[in-house]
């Protein structure tokens, strides 16, 4: 029996032992309380979470008592004493907890009771979660999602009729929800960049007294992108001239450019910037900064086209020009849909719904740009396809990939496209490459790419696109798929009376079309 006993004790050490190992790794607080004996020990996160000192922390229960907050004394006490006296086995909590400094940090506790063999509770293992962090990031996603919102549905601002107006106050909104310290409106001029509308922390400035990259910078930075996220300005990656010139005389240390288009074509840049310390932009505010780029496109769009009302009330014009209109309101339309979903999806804490919401959001982006396009050409009847396909991706890029970079390669050719086929193939390329962007690169690939490149053979025109991920299983059944984007697939190919295909090769994973170009008739899409 002794023997059984010194076995029992050696284990229990070795246990013990492990037990500190593992809390030593994790940042939570691990608390274990001695039923029997009525006391309770903590590990090492109970002084850096909570910030007492080893001599102030007591063993007594009480202690750990005396520190809830008055008002959750109570709940939990009758939490514990529910989970004890009806033989449960594990108890969740959440209260408040002093501080050594006196303050109050919410807190998430897992508790699990160890019973003897007749029952009787000896003991409670529990790990005390921090849940400020959490806290913080909900409020700082709320505070983007309002600002969002709040323009979005202020008919005098989204409206263009005060453009000036607009673009400050829009400007000075997203700031303060993005607690910036710099924030920009470029408009691209030929002979470079103008400031539009300047804001410094709070209030609005002339953009005079604004301090002024050299004409060229920030299209360098961009690089062709949609976006430049820089969290550091003294990084090792960033442009040194601009280091040099702009970042460095200004003392900025982040900055967030985001490249505004309209009617297609780059026409303006979007920055925020923080100054003396370095700042990680996370995703939340790198999707909001997209947002407020699309609702100043639209304020910028939405100026030009009252102008352009008030010069048809003065001049009639040919009824294309009319035609060109209404595709742009749809456009608009669809915009401000995609816009709103944009809003959801940053709302809902589902990230399965999100994913939704955001392919939705493409979707509708991609009908929006046929409309777009056809708004900037002379013929109704038939679209560059090539300028189509960058659009839908720029888009897709900013949505899908966050702060993650993938590098998007073109081999288009110049290829018009009947109106009714470049609908289901614009949805086709959005069904592929925003695909792409959430399963190929999973796995962390290095230099992540898309490929895309389009032909024409007498009629026989051919898409693919191929990226360089993780690609599929090789037991990958794609018969078996029966998803909303599979469905899409095959109903567009339908549509366009072609084929297409699938799979892995030796590079990652490819996707080919090929229907013949012609005339099609009535509705452009039977979804």
């Amino acid at each position: 029996m002794k023997k059984d006993e010194q076995i029992l004790s050696e284990l229990l050490d070795e246990l013990s032992q492990r037990l500190q190992s593992i809390s030593m790794a994790i940042d939570e607080t691990i608390w274990d309380h001695d039923i029997i004996n009525n006391t309770i020990r903590y590990n090492d996160r109970i002084t850096s979470v909570f910030g007492y000192t080893v001599e102030e922390v007591n063993g007594a229960v009480s202690w750990w008592y005396n520190n809830l907050h008055p008002e959750d004394v109570k709940p939990v006490k009758d939490s514990l004493a529910n989970a004890l006296d009806n033989g449960l086995n594990r108890v969740e909590m959440r209260y408040r907890y002093r501080c050594a400094d006196g303050s109050y940090k919410p807190v998430y506790d897992r508790a699990t009771i160890l019973r003897d063999s007749d029952g009787t509770p000896s003991r409670m293992i529990g790990v005390m979660q921090d849940m400020t962090p959490i806290i913080d990031i909900e409020r700082a996603r709320n505070r983007l999602r309002d600002t969002a919102l709040k323009i979005a549905t202020d008919e005098e601002i989204m409206s263009g009729r005060h453009k000036n107006k607009s673009l400050n106050k829009t400007l000075l909104e997203a700031t303060l929800a993005l607690r910036a310290d710099w924030g920009g409106i470029w408009i691209l001029q030929e002979n470079g960049l103008t400031c539009e509308a300047c804001v410094y922390q709070d209030k609005t400035i002339p953009p005079n007294e604004r301090p002024q990259p050299i004409s060229g910078i920030f299209m360098d930075l961009l690089d062709g992108e949609s976006s430049s996220i820089i969290h550091d300005t003294q990084s090792t990656d960033v442009n040194l001239f601009a280091a040099d010139t702009y970042f460095k005389p200004a003392n900025i240390r982040s900055a967030m450019l985001q490249l505004i288009r309209i009617k297609g074509s780059p026409r303006a840049i979007l920055g925020f910037e923080s100054v003396e310390n370095p700042r990680h932009w996370s995703d939340d505010e790198i999707q909001f900064t997209a947002t407020i780029a699309d609702q100043i496109s639209q304020i910028l769009t939405n100026a030009e086209i009252l102008q352009k009302e008030l010069e048809l009330e003065q001049s009639l014009l040919e009824k294309e020009t009319l035609l060109q209109e209404i595709h742009h309101r749809v456009k608009n339309n669809l915009a401000v849909v995609s816009s709103l979903m944009q809003l959801q999806a940053m709302e809902t804490s589902n990230d399965e719904v999100r994913e939704q919401l955001l392919d939705s959001t493409t979707r509708i982006r991609s009908m929006a740009l046929i409309h777009e396009e056809l708004y900037r050409n002379d013929n109704f009847n038939y679209l560059d396809i090539e300028q189509t396909i960058r659009g839908l991706v720029d888009y897709a890029s900013s949505i899908m990939q966050g702060s993650n970079r993938v590098d998007v390669r073109y081999t288009l050719q110049p290829i018009r496209v009947n109106i009714n086929q470049a609908v289901p193939l614009s949805l086709i390329v959005n069904e592929v490459v925003t695909n792409a962007y959430k399963h190929a690169f999973k796995a962390g690939i290095d230099a992540p790419c898309v490929c895309i490149n389009t032909t024409l053979d007498n009629k026989l025109f051919c898409l693919a696109i191929t990226d360089n991920g993780v690609g599929f299983p090789d037991d990958f059944d794609f018969d078996a798929i029966n998803s909303l984007g599979m469905q899409l697939l095959h109903t567009l190919t339908e549509q366009l009376m072609g084929s297409y295909s699938i799979g892995n090769d030796a590079k990652g994973t490819t996707f080919k079309l090929e229907f013949e170009l012609q005339d099609v008739k009535g509705a452009h899409s039977s979804l």
